[in-house]
């Protein structure tokens, strides 16, 4: 069934995706400027968030599945999405699996690969700190290197409560999930309209591998925040929803 917005709103549907160690709750200053003319779906992956204790999918595959239910389910048939972090695998997967759904896709804060040599810890270290340390220690230790403040920022203490309810259970199996996910020569064919967004000191994904991943998608727009880290859309927040407003604006 077509999707029918109230007036006011624009025709083109947005699916936010959080990323590890994050929830819905991360997505909510965004949410309210996006919402005046778009309708917003901001899920939170089975094992995080109010989902906490639903069993984690195990594939990025089977979470690119699992966002096409969610719009079926809204009644929603063609949608943009935002991928943040590890959710920037979906947003790929997507483009190559199921390109008739989506009008745009958002790109932030991802690569084409996990590449441990870069990021800010090797995926066998988090997964190492996460089995000694917890949950609740993993979520503060990773989300201080999404700010370049650090513990500092203002957005952390938020930023940190939001990704508390993390199941360590969901944490391994989606961890384990990014490891071997690799799009590097895959992303050729792509024609839907696709943004890249990153901030300039990014320790999770450098500069470096952001300009990988735009050159990858033909046509890509991309945008570097300056004095941003990982959480871009919260050390940045206007500047963030004006450039996903923009983009979005133009496929509608």
């Amino acid at each position: 069934m077509p999707l029918s917005l109230p007036p006011g709103r624009s025709a083109t549907p947005v699916v936010l995706l959080h990323g590890f160690c994050g929830s819905h709750l991360g997505w909510q200053g965004l949410r309210a400027a996006l919402e005046p003319r778009h309708r917003v779906l901001a899920p939170d992956w089975p094992g995080f968030g109010e989902r906490h204790a639903a069993p984690a999918l195990d594939s990025i595959e089977a979470m690119a599945r699992h966002v096409l239910a969610l719009a079926d389910d809204a009644g929603i048939e063609r949608f943009a999405v935002v991928g943040h972090s590890m959710s920037g695998f979906v947003v790929q997967q997507l483009l190559l699996a199921a390109p008739e759904r989506l009008s745009g896709g958002v790109l932030y804060g991802a690569g084409l690969t996990l590449d441990s040599r870069r990021r800010f810890e090797s995926a066998e270290a988090t997964l190492e700190r996460l089995r000694t340390e917890g949950v609740a220690a993993t979520v503060a230790r990773i989300v201080a290197t999404w700010f370049v403040r650090g513990e500092q920022a203002p957005a952390y203490a938020g930023t940190v409560a939001a990704g508390l309810s993390m199941n360590p259970d969901a944490a391994r199996t989606v961890m384990q999930a990014c490891r071997p996910m690799d799009y590097r020569g895959r992303l050729g064919s792509v024609t839907t309209p696709t943004l890249v967004i990153a901030g300039s000191h990014d320790r999770t994904y450098p500069p470096e591998l952001v300009l990988e991943l735009a050159r990858s998608l033909p046509g890509a727009e991309l945008a570097l925040l300056p004095w941003c880290a990982h959480a871009a859309h919260l050390e940045s927040p206007e500047r963030f929803a004006d450039l996903l407003g923009d983009f979005l604006s133009r496929l509608s």
